[in-house]
């Protein structure tokens, strides 16, 4: 895949208890991923479930959000709710080992088994 010259956004949760082991993950990330497709990864984090839900609703009504956001079920369904995700088709979930492998009651809450295969 060549993706050089591209940015990945990510948006996290940041870790308060372990704030350097967090940048350290982060830029091994950064690094296997540029290794592996020729593209950057960007983290960006959140401090707080108010500012993850003020994230989420800014991203959604601008459309201008992360590329990837790493949220907790609590929001799930709000992002869901606000069609901020992305929907995969059969060959996409196929592609990353298929709906199996993920936790069911995650996908269900976030209205994603709503779509049978």
């Amino acid at each position: 895949m060549d993706g050089t010259g591209k940015t990945l956004n990510v948006l996290v949760g940041v870790l308060p208890q372990y704030p350097e082991q967090q940048k350290q993950w982060q830029s091994e990330i950064a690094e296997k991923f540029k290794a592996e497709t020729g593209a950057e990864v960007k983290f960006e984090t959140f401090a707080s479930a108010n500012d993850e839900l003020t994230r989420i609703q800014t991203s959604v009504v601008s459309g201008q959000g992360p590329d990837v956001y790493g949220l907790g079920t609590t929001f799930t369904p709000t992002a869901y709710a606000t069609n901020a995700f992305v929907k995969l088709s059969d060959e996409d979930w196929d592609k990353v080992g298929g709906k199996d492998r993920f936790n069911q009651a995650t996908l269900g809450i976030s209205g994603l088994m709503r779509r049978t295969r």
